[in-house]
């Protein structure tokens, strides 16, 4: 009897803990703006995003016996650029999510608004409009701001969630250079997280991109072809500042796509392929994201 009482005022104590076993991916993506040859013109677009991951859940208190699960992550983001002034453009991210989950034959299912953010970035050089130059640079900085506009439910996995449940802080910077038809984009995207109000703080996340282009002229259509390297890390998540075990990691993936042009629309697909990963403390394994994205061109002032 003894022992019995001891057990559950064990597992009481170490709840948060069992809870926190948080071995699926992370719900909340960050806001890559990837090469948008319309420089100075605003935009409205769609991008659609599908993730599958699978998750190695380790023994614990509760579960005598370490079972697996398959996650997959639908996104459909409405999202947009306006120019305020001729050196400032604002992103606006909606994301709307559908995410389920398989475990033990069980499935189930989430679906709503993500969390909406808002991005302003400040135009420190753009040559793009000068003739005489054979090499045409890009380069902005800027910050934004996560709203905890998704649900988040304390009840279930957290990283099992349509939005974090907290307010975070966003930094962008990008730059681009191109040689005729010929170019490389560098991106940097770092999301700073709060505490939500069940006190969970899902870790800082970096993501590095480097994308060399190439750009193809047709009668009446033009082609960009593209391909390059992704690196993302994300911090251990923390619930009471307590460390929580089996978050982030380091993950490292080849992407490859091509966007069309016709007039004021782009339609684009591209596939981010991992070539290493140590997510969840090895317990996760993601495998090729996929992205389908169309945009619509407005007050367009220059060509691709």
């Amino acid at each position: 009897m003894q022992r019995i009482i001891i057990l559950c005022v064990f597992i009481v104590l170490n709840q948060s803990s069992i809870k926190a076993c948080n071995v699926c991916s992370c719900t909340s993506m960050g806001n890559s703006i990837g090469i948008l040859p319309q420089f100075k013109s605003h935009f409205i677009g769609i991008r659609e995003t599908y993730r599958q991951f699978e998750s190695v859940h380790p023994v614990s208190i509760l579960s005598p016996i370490a079972t697996r699960s398959q996650e997959r992550y639908y996104n459909s983001e409405l999202w947009g650029r306006w120019y305020p002034h001729p050196k400032i453009q604002v992103f606006g991210f909606i994301p709307f999510n559908r995410f389920s989950k398989t475990e033990n034959q069980v499935n189930t299912t989430i679906q709503g608004l993500g969390d909406i953010s808002v991005l302003a970035n400040y135009i420190l050089l753009n040559t793009g409009d000068s003739s005489s130059n054979k090499f045409k640079q890009a380069l902005s900085i800027g910050s934004g701001f996560k709203f905890a506009s998704g649900r988040y439910n304390s009840a279930e996995f957290a990283n099992f969630q349509l939005g974090t449940g907290s307010k975070d802080i966003l930094f962008n910077t990008s730059y681009t250079i191109r040689y005729q038809k010929l170019g490389i984009m560098s991106e940097f995207n770092y999301r700073l997280n709060g505490n939500n109000s069940s006190t969970y703080q899902f870790g800082n996340k970096l993501s590095i991109n480097e994308r060399f282009f190439y750009f193809l002229n047709l009668k009446k259509l033009a082609l960009m072809a593209y391909s390059g390297y992704t690196f993302e890390k994300s911090n251990p998540d923390n619930l009471n500042k307590i460390k929580q075990s089996y978050t982030g990691g380091t993950a490292r993936y080849f992407q490859v796509g091509m966007d069309a042009y016709k007039g004021k629309f782009q339609l684009g697909v591209s596939s981010i392929i991992p070539i290493q990963q140590n997510l969840g403390e090895g317990q996760i394994k993601e495998f090729p994201r996929i992205q389908i994205n169309t945009i619509f061109y407005f007050n367009k002032k220059n060509k691709c």
